[in-house]
């Protein structure tokens, strides 16, 4: 497991007071990917569903029951590939995860294209 490094915020807000003065308040400016669980169908097993909310690219992974939880199995995936959260929020109501993070390099890639290209993805 690696070990997290304390980050930079890569993002400002300018405030501007009543006086007129302004100031800079450091943000961090976040990629979304939202997970979401499909349950089973007559030919299809559960999946859960990657949206990357930036690049609007979707890939699809079976669920895992190692994992038992689509959040972590959604984070290990995304691990795997050099993107690494960041943190995360829940929405009850849909039942969506979106995973955070800083990175913006790198796309999502599904399992058959990770496979396929495994070599290129780990350098």
């Amino acid at each position: 497991m690696k070990t997290t490094t304390t980050k930079q915020p890569n993002y400002s807000v300018r405030l501007y007071e009543d006086d007129g003065t302004k100031a800079e308040l450091p943000q961090f400016h976040f990629r979304g990917i939202q997970v979401k669980y499909y349950g089973p169908t007559n030919y299809r097993g559960s999946r859960i569903k990657l949206y990357d909310t930036r690049h609007k690219k979707t890939i699809w992974l079976s669920y895992s029951y190692k994992y038992g939880d689509i959040n972590a199995q959604a984070i290990d995936h995304l691990l795997k590939q050099g993107i690494e959260s960041d943190g995360f929020t829940y929405d009850e109501k849909t039942g969506v995860y979106t995973i955070l993070t800083t990175n913006f390099d790198r796309g999502l890639i599904g399992e058959y294209e990770y496979q396929k290209h495994q070599i290129r993805v780990i350098k």
